[in-house]
């Protein structure tokens, strides 16, 4: 079950990757949660809370900076 997990994080951080170039994947949403099952498997010693808390925040403001961008950019266009 834990190589699952890790296949399964791994891939969602590629896929995360991708949605950096290719705006319709949720780039950093798909990393973050490839972070978290990274860590879920195991058993939070590589990533710890503190570290998929910083990652989360991170990922958070970034989706809304990406949303005000995207509106600011229509509003001056």
């Amino acid at each position: 079950m834990t190589a699952v997990l890790i296949v399964l994080g791994l891939i969602a951080i590629a896929v995360g990757i991708l949605g950096t170039i290719y705006p319709a994947l949720p780039g950093l949403g798909l990393m973050f949660g490839g972070a978290w099952l990274l860590g879920y498997a195991g058993d939070y010693q590589v990533f710890g809370s503190g570290t998929l808390t910083f990652l989360a925040i991170v990922a958070v403001f970034g989706t809304a900076m990406d949303y005000v961008a995207g509106a600011l950019g229509a509003k001056y266009t």
